[in-house]
């Protein structure tokens, strides 16, 4: 097997180095966002939801969600909102009736 290595000298052009395109700046979505990006907002958004229909799965059936599919039609938790692939995040969930864990 043989390679070839051509030195850059050699070359008639040399190809300039493309420009990185820096990210635009977070711009907080309400008073005390703790987020860094739009992918970091929408992650906590998805936590705070999960939060809020645990809490009202709690209050209407007496325990906590054992799953994520449990809580869909829990406040606004919807059946799309059970895959905890959050683009650029992926959510953990570890339920039991007297507690739950949301990572």
């Amino acid at each position: 097997m043989a390679s070839l290595v051509w030195p850059a000298s050699r070359c008639s052009k040399a190809f300039p180095p493309s420009p990185l395109k820096p990210r635009p700046e977070y711009k907080p979505k309400f008073a005390g966002d703790p987020a860094r990006s739009d992918s970091e907002a929408a992650a906590l958004g998805y936590m705070r939801v999960v939060l809020r229909a645990q809490r009202q799965f709690n209050k209407q059936y007496g325990h906590y969600a054992t799953s994520l599919t449990e809580l869909v039609h829990s406040g606004s938790f919807t059946k799309r909102m059970v895959d905890p692939n959050r683009g650029d995040y992926t959510a953990g969930f570890k339920g039991k009736k007297d507690s739950f864990i949301l990572s």
